[in-house]
């Protein structure tokens, strides 16, 4: 297959990309590796994604990827947030290890089974037996790294299998911040904004604050919720827990009704995240670690400003009075400020909204896969 349109490729055969990941369903991560996999073509790169089947493998069959179904053995004792707490008693390690070992052989054979002339890893526990399956393989590996692992074990044992790869590819300066490597190249997420599936039936004609994304508590939504006490509008949360305790999202309900009675409503998770945003006046992130900030990036798009804790990646994304505001992480009275000063200033929204729009060129999924080929043909040099 020769690639279309040249770019970096030229006019040479295209080389093929083994794609790692764990995950079944298509997640933030999952969505932008998709966008990838559909861009890669045109610049000289198939992708062949090994993945468990379900709902990632059909939307990477729908992108033109080529698909193995893969059940990869749980590897479940590093925890990409929570490493410096994490304990790791010796029988889990030996069975993580097996496991890895096992994954690893895996990579190594689907490598050489397919003729793929590179393995790139898009899941964090997969990132070293992707590795090491790769160097048994004799191909490069690169890492996509998306989340920003604590200092503790995780970080240290991560940063000894990066020596495995040719380089890494993070999607913010602090995600690259955690990978010690000498090639580590920062390349922001792209995104492709999608349309409301059906009409959003939260509004009431007043103004509405919306969050988007998991229930889990490293999101924030307790600040949230302390936050509409004093901010008048109508609060409107959308997601489903991931990793969240048992008991926590009702926990949440019921401080939301303490704090602000009758007007914070819990929808549940919507299939596209057009649906939500396009009921919104206001996206809120009240996020205390955030690696990126996916749904900043698609509100901005969809032309909602956003309110966002300077944590993480999110102040790569939202640029603080041009189209959202950044406060500090946690500080729950400047969260309220800055909601009450956008949703009291339509004109101040109409700004924000046309500035988000037009700054969210930069997520550009053409652009993303440029930059992301040209790492990977260099790890193949």
């Amino acid at each position: 297959m020769a690639a279309e349109g040249g770019g970096a490729a030229g006019a040479r055969p295209a080389r093929r990309l083994l794609i790692v990941s764990l995950a079944a369903a298509a997640g933030g991560a999952e969505r932008s590796m998709l966008l990838l996999a559909r861009e890669l073509p045109r610049l000289g790169w198939q992708p062949v994604l090994a993945c468990p089947p379900g709902d990632l493998a059909d939307r990477a069959r729908a992108v033109g990827a080529e698909v193995v179904e893969t059940r990869w053995i749980r590897v479940p004792t590093i925890s990409a947030r929570q490493a410096a707490r994490k304990r790791y008693p010796v029988h889990r390690m030996a069975a993580a290890l097996a496991a890895s070992l096992v994954n690893a052989a895996r990579v190594a054979l689907l490598a050489r089974r397919r003729r793929v002339d590179l393995v790139l890893s898009n899941s964090a526990a997969a990132h070293p037996f992707a590795a090491l399956g790769a160097r048994l393989a004799r191909r490069p590996a690169v890492w996509h790294v998306r989340d920003i692992v604590e200092e503790g074990f995780g970080r240290r044992l991560l940063g000894l299998a990066s020596r495995l790869t040719a380089a890494v590819i993070a999607i913010s300066g602090p995600v690259a911040a955690t990978v010690a490597h000498p090639r580590v190249r920062v390349i922001v997420n792209p995104i492709e904004p999608s349309p409301p599936s059906q009409a959003p039936p939260w509004r009431n004609g007043g103004p509405v604050v919306g969050f988007l994304g998991r229930l889990d508590p490293p999101k924030g939504i307790e600040d949230l919720c302390a936050a509409a006490a004093v901010v008048d509008a109508h609060f409107v949360v959308v997601g489903a827990p991931l990793n969240a305790p048992a008991g926590y999202v009702e926990g949440l309900r019921l401080l939301a009704e303490e704090r602000a009675p009758g007007r914070i409503a819990f929808v549940g998770p919507v299939a596209e995240p057009g649906t939500a945003l396009a009921a919104f006046d206001v996206l809120a992130m009240p996020s205390r670690m955030e690696p990126w900030g996916r749904v900043a990036a698609e509100a901005l798009a969809a032309g909602v400003p956003v309110v966002a804790a300077a944590s993480g990646g999110l102040p790569e994304v939202v640029r603080d009075g041009v189209d959202g505001f950044l406060y500090p992480p946690g500080d729950v009275p400047a969260l309220a400020d800055r909601l009450s000063r956008l949703l009291g200033d339509p004109e101040l929204r109409r700004r924000m909204a046309a500035a988000g729009r037009e700054g969210a060129k930069r997520f550009d999924p053409r652009a993303h896969a440029a930059a992301a080929a040209a790492v990977l043909d260099e790890a193949v040099r």
